[in-house]
């Protein structure tokens, strides 16, 4: 059986340096594209296998190196300014926590966090690229776009990406996530615990969509496997109408309504539905510290945003340090489940 090369013996095969062939091997772009897959190439044809132990040595080493002042990864908001983001982090909490999260991560492994602007007048792709580049961030964590379908373009062969949200449509990346889905089947699950059989789900298609249509799959299958009582149609529009919602609530005959925010219990008690005990509501993201005292127990499902956040900073450092850049050929999802927390608006019937 012939024994796999070296480094060495690979640098005097392909022509080049011990260092060349090192860092081709980790792909890190200090090396021209064409010399790494040629690199690259020459070790799969001579069967070089990489030692798992040195491997993790030099993993060591470069967490060690990254303890330096000034090592950056930036968390890369598409909102138009700096005041826009910290509006929405007001209003919606997660984002706030999706940072927060990722920030305390990053200072674990010897990294700053600092957010960045992508928008506003006069950025554009390649200077906004630039820019990143010449402050030496290597390191990119993209939360939610304003879009349910976004677009980003940037100079990513410079980078390491991850979004953390599925908002992010093209270029597909590697991202980190609530799992839409369980999230759904977790409050199904606790609502027939609880001896609920007529359960509502409303939301508008963009909030879905926001989602990967992962909510609205959940209700729709789990209706398949249960009597045909619990088969309500979902309340699933453009925008919200109050009117047409109302009769929905009513003409279904709902015991308990499903969101993810809080307009549905609003319409409902002016039609002079009251929440509970007329019908019961359960959030599907619940965000406790954004709630005045009147809302503040809300039930549903806590979608653990400062957890998305640091798993957000593992998954980029963990490219950083195999020196895995660009476009992922085969982007990884990386999901992560919520945790039910009871509340005032939903009552026990059993």
């Amino acid at each position: 059986m012939n024994t796999p090369p070296s480094i060495r013996q690979l640098a005097a095969i392909a022509g080049v340096s011990r260092t060349t062939v090192s860092l081709a091997l980790r792909n890190h772009p200090s090396i021209a594209a064409k010399t790494r897959a040629r690199i690259q190439e020459i070790a799969t044809a001579h069967g070089y296998i990489q030692d798992p132990v040195i491997s993790s040595l030099m993993n060591k080493l470069r967490v060690g190196r990254s303890n330096r002042p000034g090592e950056k990864l930036a968390f890369l908001t598409m909102w138009p300014n700096l005041k826009d983001w910290k509006a929405l982090c007001q209003a919606d909490r997660n984002y706030y926590h999706y940072f927060e999260g990722a920030r305390e991560r990053a200072a674990m492994l010897g990294y700053d966090l600092e957010v960045f602007v992508g928008k506003g007048a006069g950025m554009t792709a390649r200077r906004l690229s630039n820019i990143l580049y010449t402050r030496n961030i290597r390191g990119l964590i993209i939360p939610g776009v304003p879009q349910p379908r976004g677009h980003l373009s940037l100079d990513w062969e410079h980078f390491a990406c991850v979004a953390l949200s599925h908002t992010v449509f093209k270029p597909d990346l590697d991202r980190v996530s609530h799992f839409h889905f369980e999230g759904m089947m977790l409050a199904l699950r606790r609502l027939k615990q609880y001896g609920y059989k007529r359960i509502g789900y409303a939301n508008t298609i963009d909030q879905d969509e926001r989602g990967h249509h992962g909510w609205v799959a959940a209700y729709l299958a789990y209706q398949q496997t249960h009597p045909d009582e619990c088969k309500i149609p979902p309340f699933f529009e453009k925008k919200w109408n109050a009117k047409i919602f109302n009769a929905w609530v009513r003409d279904n005959a709902l015991e308990v309504v499903i969101s993810n925010w809080l307009l549905p219990t609003d319409k409902a008690r002016q039609a002079g539905i009251e929440v509970p005990p007329g019908v019961s509501y359960v959030s599907l993201d619940i965000q406790d510290d954004n709630l005045d005292e009147s809302t503040a127990l809300i039930a549903g499902v806590d979608q653990q945003a400062k957890t998305l956040g640091m798993t957000a900073v593992d998954v980029v450092v963990s490219h950083i340090q195999r020196s895995d850049f660009g476009l992922p050929a085969n982007p990884k999802i990386t999901h992560l489940g919520g945790v039910w927390r009871d509340g005032a608006t939903l009552l026990k019937k059993r």
